[in-house]
C-alpha cells in the first residue's frame, strides 16, 4: 500500500461513523478463475485487494487452483483454494495444525 493510502486509510476496521462490522473481504472463485488473463476479473480481484487494504481489513482470494492464479495476487494477499490445500475434517485440521505446531517450536537447544 502507498504512503498516501496508509496515512488516508481509517484506523484496522473502523470508519469515519464508527466501528466496521466485518474483519476481511474475501474474493469469490469466480473472479479468481479468469486470472489473469481475464482483464475484467483482474480488475474486480485488484479493487477489492485494495478496498481491503485502505479499510485495514485481510483479503481473501477464493480459488486459488494453479500457481499462475496465485502468482498473480499481490503480496500479503491471503489464497485459499485446492493449491494451497484440500478439504479436511474438524478432526484433521486439528491433527495438522498440532503436526505444524510441534515442527515449528523450536527445541532448548535451538534457541539462540
Amino acid at each position: 500500500m502507498s504512503r498516501e493510502r496508509r496515512q488516508a486509510a481509517p484506523a484496522r476496521g473502523r470508519l469515519a461513523s464508527g466501528p466496521l462490522p466485518v474483519t476481511s473481504l474475501k474474493v469469490d472463485r469466480s473472479f479468481t478463475a479468469g486470472l489473469p488473463h481475464d482483464g475484467t476479473s483482474a480488475t474486480i480481484v485488484k479493487a477489492v485487494i485494495g478496498l481491503a487494504e485502505d479499510l485495514g481489513i485481510t483479503c481473501v482470494v477464493e480459488g486459488s487452483e494453479t500457481a499462475e492464479q496465485l502468482s498473480a495476487l499481490p503480496p500479503g494477499v491471503l489464497g485459499q483454494g485446492f493449491l494451497l490445500g484440500r478439504p479436511v475434517s474438524a478432526d484433521r485440521a486439528a491433527e495438522l495444525l498440532s503436526e505444524w505446531a510441534a515442527a515449528t517450536t523450536p527445541t532448548a537447544g535451538q534457541i539462540s
